[in-house]
């Protein structure tokens, strides 16, 4: 079965302490768009993410009603996170909107475009 684009090789490994996509994964998906050196290079330093940063509950209090300059950069061919959940928090913090046409590392792909957003400023 072919696979398509942006979908899993292998369900995250999971231990007590950290959850996370495989290496196979990573270099198969994530980090799909880079080039050879590049992808070596995220490869080696990629770690999972520790279980209890995505398990414990957030209580974020007034967060949503403050009221600061913001900008939500959407990278269009990174699976997460997902575009409605990316727009409906533009929306909710008034936030300049921005895509570009890369997938989830755009600091890795397109770092000067990446650079110029989040240098300039903010209406």
């Amino acid at each position: 079965m072919k696979r398509k684009r942006g979908q899993r090789v292998a369900a995250n490994e999971t231990t007590t302490i950290t959850t996370g996509p495989t290496r196979a994964d990573a270099e198969k998906r994530m980090f799909a768009d880079l080039d050879p050196d590049t992808r070596a290079w995220a490869l080696a330093r990629y770690t999972p993410h520790p279980v209890a940063a995505l398990e414990a509950p957030v209580e974020l209090g007034s967060f949503w009603n403050q009221a600061w300059p913001a900008t939500v950069i959407r990278c269009r061919r990174a699976m997460n996170p997902p575009e409605t959940h990316q727009r409906r928090t533009a929306e909710r913090l008034k936030a300049v909107w921005h895509e570009l046409d890369t997938d989830h590392y755009p600091m890795l792909s397109q770092p000067d475009e990446l650079t110029r957003l989040l240098v300039a400023p903010v209406p």
